[in-house]
C-alpha cells in the first residue's frame, strides 16, 4: 500500500464504510488497453481528493480489481464524500470517450483495524451491498441510513429500495439509495418499488400493509392525488404506480397520461364497477393494466408483480366489460387488416386469442402449443407491431377490426 493513501490515526470504534468498484472493468479493460490505464489514474485521483476533502481516510487505493475502501469517523462525511464523488465522476471526460461507472456502497458498524486495514463483519455486509449497486449509484446500509435521516446534505434523498439477502450472510439488509434530488434512480436487482397513488388514506394504508410485507416489494411512498403522483414518480423512479382513477386536483387517467410520457415506470389503474368510462382512454395511453379496488390481496400482489415484469394484466370481470364497450363501437371485421398484415398466421391466432382475455397458459391449451412458445409469439406480435404491451395488443386488434367482439 503507498504511503500517499496512509495517515497516522486511523478512525477506530464504530466507524462509516465507503466503498467503491468499477462496473464492467473487465470489459473496459478488454475494449480500451493504454486509455484504461490512464482513466484508472484518473479515477484514483478523484477517489483520493474527494474523499481527503470529506475527512476519511482512503484505507485501501486497490483492493479487489479495481475497488476502493474509505472509513470515516462520522456517517455524514461518507455520504457528502459519496454524494461529491458520484458527481465528480459522471462530470469527468474520460480517455478515449470511455464511459466509467462507479457503484459505491456505505455501512456504519464496529471497526477491527489490524496493521493499517480492516477487517470484519461491517466490511463484509459493506462489500456484499456495493455487489448490489449498479454503476453511478450508491447503495445505503439500514445503520447509515438512520444515522443521516436528520442530516442529509441539501437536496438530497434517500430512497427506500427495499430487503435484501446478501449472499454469505445470515441477515438480511434493508437497502437505501443515496442520490440527489431529481436525479434518476436506479432499481436494485430483484427489487420492485411501488408507489400508491389514491385520495383514500386508509386504502393507501391498506394496500401499504399488504404489499410491504411481500419479499421483494418495497412501497417507496404514497400520493393522494395525480399532481402528487406525479412528482414522486419523476422522483423516485418506482416500477410499477398503483393507480386510482376518481382523485381531486388531478385524475388517475391524466396523471397517468404524463407519467406514461416522461418516465419508464409502469402504471396498474384501479377501478370499480362504476368507471369503465377511463378504462378504454386509460389503455390507449399505455396503462399496463387494471384491477378491481376489492381484489383479493393475493391478485394483488401477482397484479404488482406481472406488471413490474413487463407483462399486462387485465382483471377479468374487466374485460369482459371492456369488450362489451367495443361491440358498441367496433370496425369491420377484416381477416388482414393492415396494422397486423406481417404477422404469420400463427402469430395471428395468438393475437386473437389474447384479445378475448385468454392467459398464456390457456391460449397454449387451446393452440396445443408450449406455454413458452406462446410467449414467443407474443413478444414476436409486440415487436412488430411496436406496443408496449398486450394490453395495448388487446386495444388494436380490436380497433383495426382484426377482431371484432361477439354481439350476441
Amino acid at each position: 500500500m503507498s504511503d500517499a493513501y496512509r495517515t497516522p490515526e486511523l478512525p477506530s470504534g464504530v466507524i462509516t464504510f465507503l466503498l467503491t468498484d468499477i462496473e464492467a472493468s473487465t470489459r473496459l479493460w478488454e475494449t480500451y488497453g493504454p486509455a484504461m490505464a490512464e482513466a484508472l489514474v484518473r479515477h484514483d485521483e478523484l477517489i483520493a481528493e474527494t474523499v481527503g476533502a470529506a475527512g476519511g481516510v482512503l484505507i485501501k487505493s486497490k483492493g479487489e480489481g479495481d475497488s476502493t475502501v474509505s472509513v470515516f469517523e462520522r456517517a455524514s462525511g461518507a455520504a457528502a464524500a459519496a454524494l461529491e464523488l458520484r458527481r465528480r465522476l459522471a462530470e469527468e471526460r474520460w480517455p478515449a470517450e470511455m464511459s466509467l461507472s462507479v457503484r459505491m456502497a456505505l455501512h456504519t458498524g464496529e471497526a477491527h483495524e489490524r496493521e493499517g486495514d480492516y477487517y470484519g463483519p461491517a466490511v463484509n455486509r459493506a462489500a456484499r451491498i456495493r455487489a448490489l449497486a449498479a454503476g453511478g449509484q450508491v447503495l445505503v446500509s439500514a445503520a447509515t441510513a438512520e444515522l443521516l435521516r436528520d442530516g442529509l446534505p441539501d437536496e438530497t434523498l434517500l430512497a427506500d429500495a427495499g430487503r435484501h439477502q446478501l449472499p454469505g450472510l445470515t441477515r438480511d439488509e434493508h437497502i437505501f439509495e443515496l442520490a440527489p434530488v431529481g436525479s434518476p434512480l436506479t432499481r436494485t436487482p430483484e427489487g420492485i418499488s411501488v408507489l400508491i397513488v389514491d385520495d383514500q388514506r386508509l386504502v393507501r394504508a391498506g394496500f401499504a400493509v399488504i404489499l410491504g410485507t411481500e419479499p421483494g416489494i418495497t412501497v417507496l411512498g404514497e400520493a393522494g392525488d395525480g399532481e402528487e403522483a406525479i412528482q414522486l414518480t419523476r422522483r423516485l423512479s418506482p416500477s410499477v404506480v398503483l393507480m386510482d382513477i376518481r382523485m381531486p386536483v388531478m385524475d388517475g387517467l391524466a396523471a397517468a397520461r404524463v407519467i406514461l410520457a416522461e418516465t419508464d415506470s409502469r402504471v396498474l389503474m384501479l377501478t370499480t364497477f362504476d368507471s369503465d368510462e377511463y378504462v378504454y382512454a386509460a389503455l390507449r395511453a399505455g396503462a399496463s393494466g387494471f384491477l378491481l379496488k376489492d381484489a383479493p390481496s393475493e391478485q394483488l400482489v401477482a397484479a404488482v408483480r406481472s406488471v413490474a415484469a413487463g407483462d399486462a394484466l387485465i382483471d377479468p370481470s374487466i374485460t369482459r366489460r371492456l369488450i362489451e364497450k367495443f361491440v358498441q363501437a367496433s370496425h369491420p371485421g377484416s381477416a388482414d387488416p393492415p396494422p397486423v398484415k406481417d404477422l404469420t398466421p400463427r402469430e395471428r391466432d395468438v393475437l386473437r386469442e389474447v384479445a378475448h382475455g385468454f392467459s398464456n397458459a390457456e391460449i397454449a391449451e387451446r393452440l396445443f402449443v408450449e406455454e413458452n412458445t406462446v410467449k414467443t409469439h407474443i413478444g414476436r406480435i409486440l415487436m412488430k407491431l411496436n406496443l408496449r404491451d398486450r394490453v395495448q395488443a388487446v386495444v388494436l386488434a380490436y380497433e383495426c377490426g382484426f377482431v371484432v367482439a361477439d354481439r350476441s
